[in-house]
């Protein structure tokens, strides 16, 4: 009997798990039409039957792209592979998402374009599958552009009309426009923009533009537009010489100055002496060469222009007469002769009126102030040669209103005179560069404690570069204390090495923070704070005595002890003698280099409460070289050692 019981239960168990297997695989069957809804998981350690795609269908193409569905057994993700060729090329964006019915987009495609497909997925098993290469074409787009509108024509020329409209617009995008002259075809332009040329003169022309697509369709075409060219040119260009003036004396190196204007415009002006071409032909405004009158006879001669349009045109100027006088002016001879050596960059004698013109950088000339004046004026009374200097005029209590102080005379590295444009020679780490000016002060400067009445004394010259006068490229020379004596500094004078200075007897580079040192040191002498020491002692500015200073520059490694700067000064009729001597002195630079000198009195801490009297400075003969110049005939030539 328990046997039989046995038996009856196991029986009875073997009928339970046979119902439960059937009630579950009824259940699958019922749940299949809800994949995607609802998916299974195996974690219970059983295995995912095979993966396989059925149904791949694809939508009605639109003209960029298609929708493609399809379905798997079990859930997976869906990714498309598309192409113009059964390689494909491009997939969508995988889908994360578990699914048994898959729907993806395909887009950004070529209208009227035949592609290859095949779709892909992948289980929870990392199992993956591909249906079969299928194709399909994108509609094709036979909507056409707009047509174009706001046509205009210009003529510009007497053989060319401009063509200008407003764009078209399109469902897939516009390729270009047609365009058609008189009803034919003259030509196709990509943009809104179209130039006709070769064209009869005082003749009218109508145009009409249609723009199309890259399906070929091609837009109505717009309403008509005409223009006229122009009648040929037969007016010459007018032409007058602006300097130097009729009946005028010159010496030395002369601006030769013209204006020219013409109906359709200028193509070239061309100077001329005594009939014969002076400098090249110049084909922008302004019109302007040098005349170094050195190189002409001592005589009357004519200064002439000749200007030409585009069409062949000629205007001549009235020829103006000049008188050359270069024999008696032996100072200039000599300032000419110095210009002359090889090497020479720059040569300035400030002999020329025009050049006394508001500049622009970074051309030489002159620059305002913060009180955007221009007090710096030519003088052709006080001269070391030629006819005419640099001025600065100090006025009495200058602490108030318009002020030289911090006016400008830039004078880049480049032979070009203001205001004709100039591209500047630098001078960086491991070069050499030297530079000659002659200097001139009057009593009112000469014998003011600027720094006693004002808080500052006045700069010299400032060699720097052209946008930057303060800064780590720079190599000032200015007056210390009260007795004017000439010291130099770099970068704003700030820093241990802000003083060009010396230690006492060497031309060792000293420390501006730690005295003692020698702000001037060679045959002349000047120990910190203002003590006399060696041959020559403190050289101080003597009253209307011109001084030349000269030096010469050598940039070493960029904040290294290797520069090396040598400055000699020298009266009239003496000699030039050093002043400073520094063979390792560490220069840094925070710009390309050297190619610039800001020539001021800017006295960088005045007080405005400053009493000081009116006072005067000079600037003649600036000459800046690549390699060493003869010094002024006056302090006996030669090159400074």
């Amino acid at each position: 009997m328990f046997n039989a019981v046995r038996f009856t239960q196991k029986t009875a168990v073997q009928t339970f798990q046979a119902y439960a297997l059937l009630l579950i695989a009824l259940s699958s069957a019922a749940l299949t039409g809800c994949s995607g809804l609802v998916t299974a998981s195996n974690s219970g350690g059983g295995t995912l039957p095979p993966l396989t795609i059925s149904g791949v269908q694809a939508a009605t193409p639109t003209t960029s792209g298609f929708q493609v569905s399809w379905s798997t057994n079990v859930a997976a993700n869906s990714v498309v592979d598309y192409g113009t060729t059964a390689n494909y090329g491009s997939s969508t964006p995988i889908s994360g998402a578990m699914v048994t019915s898959h729907q993806v987009a395909v887009t950004g495609l070529t209208s009227g374009t035949l592609y290859h497909f095949r779709v892909r997925s992948t289980d929870a098993n990392n199992s993956s599958i591909s249906s079969a290469d299928m194709t399909f074409s994108t509609a094709g787009d036979t909507t056409p552009p707009t047509a174009p509108t706001g046509l205009t024509a210009t003529a510009i020329s007497s053989s060319q009309i401009n063509l200008t409209w407003t764009a078209s617009t399109d469902n897939v995008g516009v390729t270009g426009y047609n365009v058609f002259r008189g009803g034919v075809k003259i030509g196709t332009a990509p943009g809104t923009s179209f130039q006709d040329s070769g064209l009869s003169a005082s003749t009218s022309y109508t145009y009409n533009v249609s723009a199309f697509d890259a399906a070929g369709n091609t837009s109505a075409q717009s309403a008509g537009a005409s223009a006229t060219t122009q009648a040929v040119d037969t007016t010459p260009p007018t032409v007058s010489i602006t300097g130097p003036a009729n009946g005028a004396t010159v010496s030395g190196t002369v601006s030769v100055l013209a204006n020219a204007s013409d109906n359709v415009g200028v193509a070239s002006v061309q100077f001329t002496l005594d009939g014969s071409n002076l400098g090249s032909a110049l084909t922008a405004s302004p019109y302007q060469v040098a005349w170094d009158t050195t190189t002409t006879s001592n005589a009357s001669h004519l200064v002439g222009a000749v200007a030409r349009d585009a069409a062949g045109n000629v205007g001549n100027a009235t020829a103006v007469s000049v008188t050359v006088s270069n024999s008696g002016n032996t100072a200039l001879q000599d300032f000419q002769t110095r210009c002359a050596t090889p090497g020479v960059i720059v040569c300035e004698g400030f002999d020329s009126a025009a050049e006394f013109v508001p500049a622009v950088s970074p051309n030489s000339g002159l620059y305002p102030g913060v009180d955007n004046t221009i007090e710096i004026v030519q003088d052709t009374t006080v001269f070391a040669s030629g006819g005419g200097s640099l001025h600065f005029p100090i006025k009495a209590n200058d602490g108030t209103g318009a002020t030289v102080r911090d006016d400008n005379w830039l004078q880049t590295f480049c032979s070009a005179h203001p205001p004709a444009p100039c591209s500047p020679t630098v001078f960086g780490p491991n070069s050499t560069f030297y530079v000659q000016f002659r200097y001139r002060v009057d009593a009112g400067y000469a014998n003011t404690n600027w720094e006693n009445c004002c808080g500052t004394s006045p700069k010299i010259a400032d060699f720097a570069y052209h946008n930057q006068n303060c800064g780590q490229t720079e190599i000032t020379t200015n007056n210390r204390n009260g007795t004017d004596a000439p010291m130099m500094y770099t970068n704003c004078g700030s820093g241990t090495y802000g003083g060009i200075y010396t230690l006492p007897g060497t031309t060792n580079a000293a420390q501006t923070t730690n005295p003692p040192y020698n702000w001037q040191s060679g045959y002349y002498n000047c120990t910190y704070p203002q003590t006399p020491s060696g041959p020559g002692g403190c050289f101080t500015m003597p009253v209307n005595t011109w001084m030349t200073f000269y030096y010469a520059i050598q940039p070493g490694s960029n904040g290294q002890f290797n520069s090396h700067i040598t400055a000699w000064v020298g009266l009239a009729g003496q000699p030039l003698e050093k002043f400073m001597e520094v063979s390792n002195f560490p220069l840094n630079f925070d710009t390309p280099g050297y190619d610039a000198i800001w020539f001021n009195v800017y006295m960088t801490g005045f007080l405005p409460s400053g009493i000081n009297p009116a006072a005067n400075a000079w600037l003649d003969e600036v000459i800046v070289s690549s390699a060493p110049v003869p010094a002024p005939a006056a302090n006996g030539g030669g090159i400074p050692q």
